[in-house]
């Protein structure tokens, strides 16, 4: 009787999740709206990216404000929705302001790309 296999199957391995969601730098917006895909086909894509804070713009709900920010000198527009509970200094960001942003995409229409989920690093 072998109790090398048997113990495998009676005390199996714990495998280890790591609790981080991956982000990525890539897709970059730019590669996102050249690429000409639907918004759909980048949807729940988890990406960090360093932008610049052009606007506050309304607020989505009490939790909740949306952010006009922008990839470097690039043509487009990326929205943000930001937990004010948890980035309360997003509010003391002037337009020009640099960000480190990771989110998740929710959607790509035209020039604007939509993301969810943020988590910033303000600079």
């Amino acid at each position: 009787m072998n109790l090398s296999k048997i113990g495998r199957f009676l005390f199996p391995s714990k495998q280890h999740k790591d609790p981080k969601p991956k982000y990525s730098q890539s897709p970059s917006p730019e590669e996102m709206i050249k690429s000409g895909l639907s918004g759909k086909s980048y949807r729940g894509v988890k990406v960090e990216w360093n932008l610049t804070v052009r606007n506050m713009l309304d607020e989505i709900s009490r939790n909740e404000i949306l952010v006009l920010t922008s990839f470097e000198k690039q043509p487009g527009n990326i929205w943000l929705t930001v937990d004010v509970e948890s980035f309360p200094d997003i509010f003391y960001c002037a337009p020009g302001s640099k960000i480190a942003m990771k989110g998740e995409i929710t959607t790509i229409q035209g020039d604007d790309i939509y993301v969810k989920n943020c988590q910033l690093e303000l600079g």
